[in-house]
């Protein structure tokens, strides 16, 4: 039987391990992306296992984990995944969404600023930031984002 991960020693068998991981986590985007996110988060518990660096994995495990509610788990992943990668806009953004839907729009938006001072251009940060703004009552600074978001929104959104 052929060896379709070609297991080897050293260097091979650590990119063999992080291909394995992927293909869970990827595995784990589809289930989620078809509302199954027991399962979703299982592949990336798989994922984590194989390779625990895999700051993508936690990240999209929190996002499920948000789509079902739970919150401050959500958060905890996505620390994780930015223990792994600060720069990632991704996790910034997640962990201000679940920091939202539990009521803490200040420091959701602290959240969103760091993204954005990542990536000025990542749009949907400014537009969540727009968001927990206006939930914050701070409805002047909400308008400024939503300009911000309106401008740099791609086609998909006009």
């Amino acid at each position: 039987m052929k060896n379709f991960f070609n297991i080897s020693s050293g260097e091979g068998r650590k990119n063999d391990f992080k291909r394995l991981a992927a293909a869970w986590h990827n595995k784990g985007i589809s289930l989620a992306s078809l509302g199954r996110y027991e399962e979703a988060i299982a592949c990336f518990d798989k994922a984590i296992e194989i390779y625990p660096r895999h700051a993508g994995a936690w990240y999209k495990k929190g996002i499920s984990l948000h789509s079902l509610g739970r919150h401050d788990e959500a958060i905890s992943c996505c620390d994780k995944s930015l223990e792994i990668d600060p720069r990632c806009t991704e996790a910034w953004s997640v962990k201000g969404i679940s920091l939202a839907s539990l009521g803490r729009y200040e420091e959701a938006i602290g959240c969103y600023d760091k993204a954005i001072e990542i990536d000025q251009r990542d749009a949907n940060a400014w537009y969540n930031k727009a968001l927990a703004e206006e939930k914050a009552g701070r409805p002047q600074e909400a308008a400024k984002s939503y300009h911000k978001f309106i401008e740099l929104a791609p086609l998909q959104y006009v």
